[in-house]
């Protein structure tokens, strides 16, 4: 579980005068800088804060949770000041292995990687210049498998053509199911989707239409059910579908109202298959990540726009922040708080009872979780650090690189257009 191993001490609980006398009046956190220890706060007294230090008294540890204990839910506090303490050892070492694509021709740039659905092994999109800057570029797809790189797909001119919707140089969302022999492929913030078999042949292509997709990712998930190979997919900006892959089929079809105002975001299915999870955004704009159980999606068509039985999240300003599993229940979402109080940070909810499970102060950007080590990696743009969940504390940190993805036991990444991995499973000193 999710912890905070901070140093003990003796903590003082300590609440304004007027949430003592009145329950209902409106919360405020405020941070002391010393773990994540905090006071409570009415909203005039935590404006005032510096000025207003004899209107705290200190209260028991009963009374202090009586009052905190319909609010201790990240997503239910109102505001929040101050700064948690980040706790920070860094004192992991890894040796890296670098991948080499040595008589395979490819050069020049990484676009995206992905992990196999099926396997340890990784999909690996590139850009191969066949003589030099000035000739044509290919796109190639090379499988990264047990020790063996190999090419497994070129983007030829026939293939060119049937995804003429596809932009190379932008951002790039992929997914693979070497099981399957597919390869999902979109622009992260793009209009197209295509569904391809590692032969080339284009099997599914769908579109989300143009409204706002520069604010959303791209909807998109493969699975596997009873045998039956399917695509969750945006195909509007409120509207997510189920496509039969070999078929074509959309086995939700259905009418969707434009009064239903919800953007789907970044789609994640549970391990068990159980629960979606979307993390979309409303007009203000707030971000709001939502959730659902895919069985009664079979059942209903019309299940993500019920609201009796899709769940959300409280709204925050940001979306996009990070989400990955815990277990097949629980998810560890980026960030603490709610609206205009976002901390940099990971909270535990368990999407059963909608229950909050702890927090703590940190990580940032995309997240993944390595059961076996319980080392959670948080990687932006340019840096990546490991983390102990059940401690709260940053084990490693490495900046001036490219994060790409944590798979089975590996964490990928790019540094100077080369490809290099960590392996977790050896045991870090």
């Amino acid at each position: 579980m999710i912890g905070y191993a901070h140093d003990t001490h003796q903590r003082e609980f300590q609440v304004c005068t007027h949430v003592r006398r009145d329950d209902d009046a409106d919360f405020c956190q405020i941070f002391t800088g010393v773990g994540i220890e905090y006071k409570i706060a009415c909203f005039d007294c935590s404006s005032h804060y510096d000025e207003r230090t004899d209107q705290f008294f200190e209260v028991s540890e009963t009374e202090f949770n009586r009052i905190a204990e319909n609010i201790e839910n990240p997503f239910q506090w109102e505001r929040a000041i101050g700064n948690p303490e980040i706790l920070i050892t860094d004192d992991l070492i890894f040796n890296r292995q670098e991948i080499p694509f040595d008589g395979l021709g490819v050069r020049n740039r990484i676009i995206q990687v992905c992990g196999d659905k099926s396997s340890s092994s990784v999909l690996v999109v590139v850009e191969d210049r066949l003589y030099s800057r000035l000739d044509f570029t290919s796109i190639r797809f090379v499988e990264i498998a047990q020790g063996s790189i190999q090419s497994i797909l070129e983007i030829t001119d026939n293939t060119i053509s049937q995804i003429s919707g596809m932009d190379f140089t932008k951002e790039v969302s992929l997914q693979y199911d070497s099981k399957a022999g597919l390869i999902v492929v979109a622009n992260t913030y793009g209009e197209f989707a295509y569904v391809l078999t590692t032969s080339g042949e284009l099997k599914l292509s769908t579109s989300r239409g143009k409204y706002q997709i520069k604010h959303s990712v791209f909807p998109l998930f493969l699975f596997e059910h009873n045998s039956v190979y399917y695509l969750i997919h945006g195909s509007d900006w409120n509207r997510l579908d189920i496509s039969n892959i070999e078929t074509g089929d959309i086995i939700t079809a259905r009418q969707v109202s434009d009064s239903f105002d919800y953007f789907h975001g970044k789609l994640l299915l549970s391990p068990n298959h159980t629960w979606l999870v979307s993390d979309g955004w409303v007009w203000a704009p707030v971000g709001m990540v939502t959730y659902w159980t895919l069985d009664r999606w079979f059942q209903d068509p019309g299940t993500p726009e019920s609201r009796d039985v899709v769940y959300s999240l409280a709204g925050r300003e940001e979306w996009g922040m990070g989400l990955c599993w815990y277990s097949d229940t629980k998810l560890l979402v980026v960030g603490y708080g709610t609206l205009d109080s976002i901390y940099h940070g990971v909270s535990l909810v368990d999407l059963e009872n909608n229950q909050f499970h702890g927090w703590f102060p940190g990580p940032t950007g995309e997240i993944s979780y390595h059961l076996e080590s319980d080392l959670l990696i948080s990687m932006e743009s340019d840096s990546f650090s490991l983390w102990k969940l059940s401690t709260g504390t940053r084990r490693f940190h490495r900046e001036n690189i490219r994060p790409l993805l944590l798979h089975q036991d590996c964490i990928y990444f790019t540094e100077d257009d080369q490809l290099f991995r960590f392996s977790l499973k050896v045991s870090p000193t």
